[in-house]
């Protein structure tokens, strides 16, 4: 078995190393508690240097080496955990926790497993959590449900049927959250996606309205109501709802796809073209908005009668998108029908590039 000074110097080689392997074995160390130099250099360290040295307690542990190093021995001992979290703020370090983080409830368990994309657990956890919600307040009591877990687990369990298209589920839970929470933003935003998707834009553009009123500083609202104001062709209202999601949210590469379109519908091409290029290099809604803003930027350019910047378009969307690709401008390039000389592929099915 190790003594508490082995273990030490094992450490102290340990830490000269920056590897994963050598990251691993000291957060391990640390949460066994190996951190120290053990209860005999904790005793000495209680003590304080000076009053080790004159009780001789580290005449062994130096002797037959040099005066310098006998000397830093005896004044500088090894410092036990409490030691090094007096000197530090915490006896551990703060990636420690990376190694432990283990859902504790119901609903911490169904966001990890929708987050890594196991939408049947997530939907079984979420569907037994929201079940008191038709109960009213004796049925989540009962359960010991808490009201904002519930709210945020029928939230959540929106989306994934937004996800699996099961649209007026969603908006029934969207409904159900507003009914105990009138301000809930996430409740607005789910039930205007839920009514857009079901091509009911008059209800899904009162829907945004209505978010908009409940957080007027929330950028996805603003979005939502410039996206289904595209839906009506007003594009004027469009743009300035737009303008002000990106004013508030600058990271967002899909409210700047928006704007690009919106713009390219009143025919303002360059301001397009730039909104499209700036989106282009946002990754705060994912890699497939960007993959769309490229798209858009190569049709426009195709339009434009800009070929071989289109090109290069496309040629660095293949590199950098290869699940995901640039059908539309790809489809652009693509040689007329001779059967059907006045067909024209702008307007095409979307579909995944192959490689």
């Amino acid at each position: 078995m190790k003594t508490g000074q082995q273990v030490f110097s094992f450490r102290y080689r340990l830490k000269r190393y920056s590897g994963l392997g050598a990251v691993i074995v000291l957060a391990f160390m640390d949460g066994f508690g190996c951190s120290s130099a053990g209860p005999r250099a904790a005793a000495r360290n209680d003590l304080g240097p000076q009053t080790a040295k004159a009780s001789g307690t580290m005449a062994p542990a130096v002797a037959g080496r040099s005066s310098k190093r006998s000397t830093r021995t005896a004044v500088e001992p090894p410092r036990s955990g409490s030691a090094v979290a007096a000197r530090s703020g915490t006896a551990r370090h703060s990636w420690v926790p990376i190694f432990r983080q283990v859902p504790k409830t119901d609903l911490e368990r169904a966001r990890h497993a929708y987050s890594r994309g196991d939408l049947a657990e997530a939907g079984s956890i979420l569907v037994r959590l929201v079940a008191p919600l038709s109960k009213g307040n004796a049925g989540a009591s009962s359960t010991g449900v808490r009201s904002d877990d519930m709210l945020a687990a029928a939230t959540l369990l929106g989306r994934l049927r937004l996800s699996q298209r099961r649209y007026k589920e969603a908006e029934t839970l969207a409904n159900a959250v507003l009914v105990r929470s009138p301000k809930n933003l996430r409740a607005h935003l789910l039930l205007a996606r839920s009514l857009y998707l079901a091509h009911n834009l008059g209800r899904a553009l009162r829907a945004a309205q209505a978010a908009v009123a409940a957080a007027p500083a929330a950028a996805a609202a603003r979005r939502m109501l410039g996206e289904c104001l595209i839906a009506y062709r007003q594009w004027a209202a469009a743009m300035a709802s737009l303008k002000d999601a990106v004013r508030l949210d600058p990271s967002s590469a899909w409210s700047r796809v928006l704007l690009g379109d919106a713009l390219w519908a009143k025919r303002r091409y360059n301001e397009a073209e730039l909104a499209y290029r700036k989106a282009m290099h946002l990754s705060g809604d994912g890699l497939g908005w960007q993959a769309i803003a490229m798209d858009r930027l190569g049709t426009l350019l195709l339009m434009r009668h800009r070929k071989q910047e289109a090109a290069k378009v496309l040629t660095q969307c293949k590199k950098q998108f290869v699940g995901l690709g640039c059908p539309y401008t790809e489809a652009s390039f693509l040689p007329p029908d001779p059967t059907r000389p006045e067909r024209h592929e702008t307007f095409v099915r979307p579909r995944h590039y192959e490689k």
